[in-house]
């Protein structure tokens, strides 16, 4: 049972996730080679602290090279002897610790594409909001690109196991609001066998899980079979020993685990469609080492060579249907930085900066409008100006390899693509649609006092807010009364007392407008019998599925006896307490039994109460109970039954109707 992906369980990685045992021999996707869905994966690649693109990608010539020796005559690349750059086109160099990437370049796998910017800030924490959410200038967008790509792509299967993952300890902001993502730091540390006691690695409770799961099909149930899966999987191949690609061998660093990690979930095929990973340190201030071996940015750079080089060369291979051909990694970092070096052997933050396409569908060579290094041409005097907006370049990955075409949804207000030729694949028209809201889902409302009453709901999708109206009176205005961000999921209401009817309106809104609105209503002066039925079915009516009388399937207590009991009206177990109260059970635990204890009026010949165990919530075995007593018109009964394991022991009371 695999759920819908846009229903996919937020955080699986470190919820349910933790509970994976299971061995998964096959995953139920598309076959391969199958035209049906697109099957292109994109992996960015974000270099965080603002790379020294004028050092990874130098001009070697011309008027702009004496610019560049002139603001940097410390920290310039030579032209010539051991530490030269290497020669990509007669205007540009590549530093020479990037040398793993030149047969990539030359074999026209590698595009550069100089110039590229955002919105101009020379702010870390700005910047990468503006490149990662895709708005520049807004950086208060609730959700990232990557993640308004996977809810809005029409070519990709509705059915995915594992859409996307974000290596680290924290999911990237470009899949910000996304609940299709795991966070996944170290795969051999993703296992249940981890934790608790010895018995989870043998499945025991996992079992009990899954049929626990199978109980039901609302989204949790989907979704928690969903992370079983997911997680069983990644546990599963985890397990054995990766072998790269001959002659591969990643980098030992986090950067080279990470994209060793996504070549696996590749080659694997569980539906894999998004990676992000990142590499830090660029923030090169002082003591940069752009020319020595030993320096900061000379070995970051060799560290970035490295684990694309192996990444690249892992997923290629001779046949026709080689990974690569469908993969696409994208390079990129906040801001460049300034032309001049500074007086302490490092440059500042900049503007523009290069940014590295690379993939079995590139074709490779040095793209975008090159600004220029003389004075007048940089930007405020300063920074290499940007000509290219990011995303530019990104809508042509979306359209011609991703085979979305919905730049109004993943880049809001942006227009006027047009294709750089980077890549090779279908021209789809760019649709510039506004996205709006969806309508948040499962609104409820229920009075939680005599004079206050609480809203609720799931999130909408591309919320950035929510507004809330109230009603009166069926012939009343609606009127706002509160508004909200994007995160919020509940509202406390203290409407006037005397009000004949309560209706609320609740409908989320961006920066493109506003979504459908939804509406719940509740009748005021209810009875707490009353509120209940509302709560639980709809209706403060004792008529159809709310009946007080209504023996339930799954448990067999009555309405009526479930709201003295306090117990939701869809919970199969009975509520568990130190101290009991007339009708509500107590469970006693003892040397190899489980009891339960209960009370049940001497005088009431025409109710039955019948204790169940189980070991799985499937499978109940009636148990007879003794009286221990009477009290008053009470009769005190216990249910005794052996339990060599009380862990996973359950109990239930069922009170019927004779």
């Amino acid at each position: 049972m695999i759920t819908s992906r846009r229903q996919f369980l937020v955080g699986c990685s470190t919820g349910l996730a933790a509970f994976a045992a299971s061995r998964l021999s096959s995953v139920a996707l598309a076959p391969p080679g199958s035209t049906s869905a697109n099957r292109d994966v994109i992996v960015n690649v974000f270099l965080r602290g603002g790379m020294d693109g004028l050092s990874l990608i130098p001009p070697i010539d011309g008027a702009d090279r004496g610019h560049y020796e002139e603001a940097r005559p410390r920290l310039r690349v030579p032209l010539t002897g051991s530490n030269a750059a290497l020669r990509l086109n007669d205007q540009f160099g590549l530093h020479p610790a990037a040398a793993p990437l030149l047969p990539l370049f030359q074999s026209g796998k590698l595009a550069v594409v100089n110039a590229v910017g955002s919105a101009g800030s020379r702010s870390h924490f700005d910047a990468m909001r503006y490149l990662e959410v895709g708005t520049p200038g807004n950086k208060n967008t609730s959700s990232g690109w990557l993640a308004r790509h996977l809810r809005s792509a029409p070519s990709l299967p509705a059915q995915i196991l594992i859409p996307s993952v974000s290596t680290g300890q924290l999911p990237a902001a470009s899949l910000l609001d996304s609940n299709e993502t795991i966070t996944l730091e170290d795969v051999s540390t993703f296992s249940l066998s981890q934790y608790g006691d010895p018995s989870w690695s043998r499945g025991d409770q996992l079992r009990a899980l899954r049929r626990f799961f199978a109980t039901g099909d609302s989204a949790v149930h989907r979704a928690g079979i969903q992370a079983l899966n997911s997680a069983g999987l990644i546990e599963s191949y985890a397990g054995a020993v990766y072998q790269p690609a001959p002659g591969v061998t990643y980098p030992n660093q986090p950067f080279g685990k990470h994209l060793e990690l996504v070549s696996r979930l590749i080659k694997l095929d569980v539906g894999l469609r998004v990676a992000t990973v990142d590499v830090y340190g660029w923030d090169t201030h002082e003591r940069q080492g752009t020319t020595d071996a030993s320096g900061a940015f000379w070995q970051l750079v060799q560290l970035l060579a490295d684990g694309l080089k192996a990444f690249y060369t892992d997923l290629d291979g001779s046949s026709a249907d080689a990974p690569i051909g469908r993969v696409t990694i994208v390079v990129q970092s906040e801001f460049g930085r300034r032309l001049k070096e500074n007086a302490n052997q490092g440059t500042d933050h900049g503007t523009g900066n290069p940014l590295l396409v690379l993939g079995g569908n590139v074709n490779g060579g040095i793209y975008g409008t090159w600004p220029g290094l003389d004075n007048e041409q940089l930007f405020d005097g300063a920074d290499l100006a940007a000509t290219t907006d990011y995303r530019q370049i990104l809508s042509e990955i979306l359209i011609r390899r991703l085979g979305n075409p919905k730049l109004g949804e993943v880049f809001p207000k942006y227009a006027g693509y047009q294709p750089l030729g980077i890549l090779r694949g279908t021209d789809l028209a760019p649709d510039y649609s506004a996205a709006v809201p969806t309508v948040p889902g499962n609104f409820q409302v229920q009075r939680t006092t005599p004079t206050s009453v609480r809203l609720s709901w799931t999130r909408a999708e591309r919320a950035d807010g929510y507004l809330i109206d109230r009603r009166l009176d069926p012939g009343a205005d609606w009127i706002t009364i509160a508004t909200l961000n994007s995160q919020a999921v509940s509202f406390d209401d203290y409407p006037p007392a005397e009000a004949p009817q309560l209706a609320y309106l609740l409908r989320a809104q961006n920066s493109e407008g506003e979504g459908p609105s939804v509406v719940a209503a509740l009748a005021a002066g209810l009875t707490p019998l009353q509120q209940w039925r509302l709560t639980h079915f709809g209706t403060s009516e004792n008529t159809g599925v709310a009946a007080d009388h209504h023996v339930s399937t799954a448990d067999g207590l009555s309405n009526f006896t479930k709201y003295a009991l306090g117990l939701d009206p869809k919970v199969a177990a009975s509520e568990i307490g130190d101290g009991f109260v007339p009708g509500k059970p107590r469970i006693v635990l003892g040397p190899g039994t489980a009891s339960m204890v209960y009370v049940k009026p001497g005088d009431r010949a025409d109710v039955s109460y019948q204790v169940h165990t189980s070991t799985d919530l499937i499978e109940w075995v009636p148990v007879p109970s003794t009286s221990e007593g009477t009290s008053g018109g009470w009769i005190r009964m216990r249910a005794n039954v052996a339990s060599p394991h009380p862990i996973a022991q359950f109990l239930r009371l069922d009170v019927r109707p004779v």
